[in-house]
């Protein structure tokens, strides 16, 4: 552009782009270079010419006569973003065209002081992307978190894992502490006076050792919700026994005040009607201690409030599995749904379906069952069906009764000694009927005692392994071992001991 070009309106200069004939050489195809020649478009072009244009600096502006200058003001006075004052830039339709097949530019490295600022020709975008990673390489870190400080954490999703029935049940008791009272102290022995009420002793050390139950039971008699109907009721009984067993923090434990309170529990367990070694003539043979347990936390309770030592909504929320029969007819697939049942202990047959399996197998049967032929479909007529205990909710403590006895061809009633080796925690989720509760982990318990026994169907000793605030400990009556480690609880055989009624507690682990 020539320096005297006719002055315009508001400072601008027009420019006129001229086309003429040149022709191409080498060095003019690599890069469009700022020159001042034009050319004239009246001229015949060669076949081997090409239209050069005349590049301008940032601060001219380019338009046309026809248009009104008022209206291309604010477009042509846009400045470039990013755009550095060595590389041509063009205004006009045809010279952007241009623009975009010339090589692109990119800025020397600032670390060379030299050439800092000055633009390089670049072959390609990913060739100078390249060059960019080069030049700034990326460092990796290795990560000491599941989630960086500078990163939004993932909110979960929140699933409602309990029905209406669930809740009703947790608030009943969730008043009470699931911690010991004591931890500084350990399980104590308690005397078998008899000489065969090591049943009913080995029953209370796991009572003893539910943190859950001794905070409930000590409760009997404090306020009109836990009224004592009768004076040295069994409430009563155990009440005072867990006071002495673990006594109010600084007091100090007393062997004969425990004594005293196992002889009064012994009198008033007695005193009730059909008691498992409560007569005289059944005073000094040894009972099955499932039947006696069974027994004792029936007898805590009621349906008549006026004869109940606790209150039945709280009995059932800690021991009773609450569930439903299920019928379904193997032809049609009709089923047929009974009223929920209650059950305090849960039976697993260590001969059904057969000898020889694995716990899970033999846990899944209390659930599961096949019902003989005898029964007609209401819908279809046919005969066949399965029977599924479906799971309402689960009790705070969960007890699991391993069936031991077994009859021959004959009648005849045997043991069974069989090893089984029962897991530390147990999952009842799969035999709920929701399936927003089949989630596993939902309904998860964790093993704190096992109740073991030694001998035949008519003799023999029983003894517990109990989670105190010591450790596992080994109680025979009066005898307790020093604590041990974990393992000495799962053990599903030591010496002629099977295990035979296992304590799970509700946990969240």
């Amino acid at each position: 552009m020539s320096s005297n070009a006719h002055a315009l309106p508001e400072a601008r200069r027009k420019i006129s782009i001229k086309f003429k004939k040149e022709p191409i050489t080498k060095a003019g195809a690599t890069a469009i270079k700022q020159t001042s020649n034009v050319f004239d478009a009246s001229e015949d072009p060669e076949p081997i010419t090409k239209p050069r244009l005349k590049a301008i600096e940032q601060n001219d502006n380019i338009f046309d006569d026809s248009e009104d200058p008022a209206s291309t003001d604010k477009q042509h006075h846009a400045s470039p973003v990013n755009h550095h004052p060595n590389q041509p830039f063009y205004l006009d339709a045809i010279g952007a065209s241009v623009q975009r097949l010339e090589i692109p530019y990119v800025s020397v490295a600032a670390s060379d002081p030299t050439v800092a600022g000055e633009l390089i020709p670049c072959k390609s975008s990913a060739k100078r992307k390249l060059d960019d990673m080069l030049r700034a390489p990326l460092l990796f870190v290795p990560a000491t978190r599941a989630t960086m400080a500078t990163e939004p954490a993932r909110k979960r999703r929140r699933i409602s894992t309990k029905t209406e029935e669930q809740d009703e049940r947790r608030h009943t008791i969730s008043h009470l502490n699931t911690e010991s009272s004591r931890a500084d102290l350990g399980a104590t022995g308690l005397a078998n006076h008899t000489g065969v009420h090591c049943y009913r002793r080995s029953c209370l050390q796991l009572l003893m050792n539910l943190p859950i139950f001794v905070n409930w039971i000590k409760l009997h008699g404090t306020s009109q919700r836990y009224h004592c109907p009768k004076f040295g009721c069994l409430a009563c009984a155990l009440r005072d026994l867990a006071n002495v067993y673990w006594p109010a923090e600084g007091d100090r434990r007393s062997a004969q005040r425990v004594d005293r309170a196992v002889r009064a529990f012994d009198s008033a367990i007695n005193k009730l009607p059909r008691c498992p070694g409560g007569s005289r003539a059944e005073h000094l043979r040894q009972q099955d201690a499932h039947e006696f347990m069974v027994f004792l936390l029936q007898n805590l309770s009621s349906s008549d409030p006026s004869k109940a030592c606790m209150p039945l909504n709280e009995l059932e929320a800690l021991f009773g599995l609450k569930r439903f029969p299920r019928r379904t007819c193997r032809s049609c697939g009709h089923q047929e749904t009974q009223d929920p049942v209650v059950w305090m202990v849960a039976n697993v047959n260590l001969r059904h379906p057969r000898k020889g399996l694995d716990f899970k197998s033999y846990f899944d049967q209390f659930f599961y069952e096949t019902l003989p032929p005898t029964i007609v479909c209401e819908q279809c007529r046919k005969k066949g069906h399965d029977r599924k205990q479906v799971v309402v909710d689960g009790p705070e403590i969960l007890m699991v009764q391993l069936v031991r006895f077994a009859f021959d061809a004959y009648g005849r009633q045997s043991k069974i000694k069989d090893p089984v080796q029962f897991p530390l925690y147990l999952d009842l989720s799969e035999y709920f009927d929701d399936k927003k509760l089949q989630r596993p982990g939902t309904q998860r318990y964790k093993l704190t005692s096992v109740l073991q026994h030694a001998g035949s169907i008519g003799s023999g000793h029983y003894t517990a392994k109990v989670v105190s605030p010591k450790g596992i400990q080994d109680i025979s009556d009066e005898h307790v071992e020093a604590p041990g480690a974990i393992k000495e609880l799962l053990r599903p055989q030591e010496g002629g001991f099977t295990p035979y009624l296992l304590t799970y507690v509700r946990t969240s682990e």
